[in-house]
Formats: C-alpha cells, structure tokens, sequence
C-alpha cells in the first residue's frame, strides 16, 4: 500500500499515534511504530490481506464479529 493511501485511512480513522494503532488494529507496539516511520517519510508499506480488510471493515464503522447479535 503506498504510503498516501495509508494516511488516508489514518485520516479518516482520526489517527495521529502508533499507540492508537496498537489500539485500533491490534498490532505491536514496535510494527506500528515501523510502520507509522514509513509512511512518514513517504515509503510504501506491505501490509497483510487482512490487516486490509481490517482497515476496510474499520473505516466502514464495522464491529468485531461477535459484537452483532444474530
């Protein structure tokens, strides 16, 4: 993912910290540090599918699976 379409996301999720990323995504501390560094400077960053689809679901206002009663 280049790195303006992740700030993008960071944008609209009102992300600002690696700490929140940890928060939000579930990531380490030091991967979302890393990752937070890259874009930064402007580099691209390889993310997992579904660290994609996370990002997707959580920029849509989707909750974890289980929090919806079926």
């Amino acid at each position: 993912m280049n790195a303006q379409d992740f700030q993008r996301w960071l944008d609209v999720m009102k992300i600002t910290k690696a700490t929140q990323l940890v928060e939000t995504i579930g990531w380490s501390r030091i991967h979302a540090q890393k990752i937070m560094a890259a874009v930064k400077s402007g580099e691209s960053v390889t993310l997992k599918q579904v660290d994609e689809l996370a990002m997707s679901a959580l920029a849509q206002g989707l909750r974890k699976w289980s929090d919806y009663d079926r």
